[in-house]
């Protein structure tokens, strides 16, 4: 049945595309974090997402809209993000192997820049985050509803055989959603559908936790840290938290605590010191290949990984920030940060600019809710491979599209800079 109502959605839907490429980023943005394709268990085999990117590019050039993504920091650095892993992937040590992941590297960065040029209004800010929010939150619904019907004994998963059916990726990716839907609860237009989205965060909340992920934890710990720095109301915040931990104590179950536990004892686990073992071995690699890289998941290689320690396993290298150094050298590493600082400076910029404008205060919001998302993301990827993650990208490019409404608004007319990709009159 989901098979059948996902192709009619996307049949009915494509069409839209060629009339505004808008329509096509968001569902660009819905195929590309939710993978809604992957549920159909291979009804009607595609190329939905390649289709998806074509057509929206194409509209996109033909239209009224076409015209380079602003010039901001976060656009700057990725176009350089695509030049630099593209010459790490012609440098690879397996082409075959890193084609994959290269692949949907320049897609994703170059769908993201073209989402940056459309996001111009507050009206598509706040639909792009509705259809972040459903996308990623999905599996944390479905997963928290599924934990309370099982008693929390099984983990909570994503869609196999992508970025988030690893349980470590989705804790991330759900901790990330979370203040989304929080920001939707809180300015949402209907009080039904506010009530709806702190349903939705809570189920949420309760998927992530029980992915079963040490690092998902973390993570969220982090986010909701900063999350009850940023709340008006931090009592009654702390009353809630206090209330969803004393039922959390209920009702889970002996292993997640345990498994939570061991995090205090990481020298005794298996899984704790393969990683640190990897982290090792990747900081050598790193050094010997500075400019390049090895290539996109090359360490997942015993002929590459055994050159430095025969005694390491082979595997993922489970940080985000190794894995861009390792995979595609120091200045594909330097663009990755420089989206990171880029996107926490507009932020801090958003809420500045608005702190005491009450019309504004759905940018200072949402400004404020986006930098617990990115505290979610910069935790957790420290732990999982998780740099060239779709979600990352989409949050950089409404933090800069943000920062960009509010400037233009706010600013004097002789006091604004000249932004190229502007609208003609």
């Amino acid at each position: 049945m989901r098979a059948y109502l996902f192709v009619l959605i996307y049949a009915s839907y494509l069409p839209l595309v060629l009339l505004t490429p808008f329509a096509g980023a968001m569902l660009w943005a819905w195929v590309s974090l939710m993978y809604p394709q992957t549920l159909t268990y291979g009804f009607v085999p595609f190329s939905y997402a390649a289709l998806i990117a074509v057509v929206t590019l194409g509209s996109f050039a033909l239209s009224r809209e076409r015209r380079l993504p602003p010039s901001t920091a976060t656009s700057w650095a990725m176009v350089a993000m695509i030049l630099f892993c593209g010459i790490a992937y012609a440098g690879s040590y397996d082409r075959a192997l890193s084609f994959a992941r290269w692949d949907t590297i320049w897609k994703g960065l170059l769908l993201a820049l073209v989402t940056l040029a459309m996001l111009r209004t507050r009206l598509r800010i706040h639909g792009f985050v509705w259809i972040m929010a459903l996308s990623i939150g999905f599996f944390g619904l479905k997963g928290g509803l599924f934990s309370f019907a099982t008693g929390g004994a099984y983990r909570v998963s994503g869609a196999e055989g992508t970025i988030i059916g690893d349980n470590n990726h989705l804790a991330v990716a759900l901790v990330m959603a979370i203040p989304l839907i929080v920001y939707l609860a809180i300015h949402s237009a209907l009080r039904a559908v506010r009530v709806g989205c702190w349903i939705f965060a809570f189920f949420v909340l309760v998927g992530a936790l029980f992915t079963y992920s040490r690092g998902g934890a973390l993570a969220l710990v982090a986010m909701m840290g900063l999350l009850w720095l940023r709340s008006p109301h931090r009592l009654a915040t702390l009353a809630v938290l206090g209330v969803f931990g004393a039922v959390a104590l209920a009702f889970a179950p002996d292993a997640l605590w345990a498994r939570f536990g061991s995090i205090d004892d990481f020298r005794q686990d298996s899984s704790a010191m393969g990683r640190l073992a990897i982290w090792r071995v990747s900081l050598i690699l790193a050094s010997q290949h500075p400019l390049t890289g090895i290539g996109f998941q090359a360490t997942a290689l015993p002929q590459v990984v055994h050159r430095v320690d025969p005694t390491v396993i082979p595997r993922a290298v489970h940080n985000s920030y190794l894995e861009v150094l390792v995979e595609a050298g120091i200045f594909a590493f330097l663009c990755h940060l420089a989206i990171i600082v880029a996107t926490a400076r507009y932020l801090a910029a958003v809420r500045a600019r608005t702190r005491d404008l009450p019309e504004w205060r759905w940018a200072r919001d949402l400004a404020g809710l986006l930098q617990v998302s990115m505290v979610g993301y910069l935790v957790g990827s420290f732990f999982i491979s998780f740099a060239f993650y779709d979600g990352w990208w989409f949050l950089a490019v409404v933090a800069a599209a943000l920062h960009l409404l509010v400037r233009h608004a706010l600013e004097p007319p002789a006091a604004r800079r000249p932004v190229v990709g502007a609208t003609r009159p």
